[in-house]
């Protein structure tokens, strides 16, 4: 398995925490006092507003990874 595909294949193994860690991150952004922070990312243009989700992506994925590496699940 290539490098690239590893973490995308642990993180897939439980798409149902990945999808509730993405609807949890701007609660955790305001808790932490970071949520007008990233509003004010987005504002200043299109290449910010990627770059902006593109990390909060990168964020999801390793964490999502995390919690299945250390055996988390969550099951319907």
């Amino acid at each position: 398995m290539s490098p690239i595909a590893r973490p995308l294949a642990l993180a897939g193994a439980n798409v149902l925490l990945a999808y509730l860690l993405s609807e949890m991150l701007p609660s955790a952004l305001d808790l932490v006092g970071l949520g007008s922070a990233y509003g004010r990312i987005g504002e200043l243009g299109l290449p910010c507003a990627i770059g902006r989700s593109a990390a909060c992506g990168v964020l999801i994925l390793l964490a999502s990874v995390g919690l299945n590496r250390t055996g988390f699940r969550i099951r319907i």
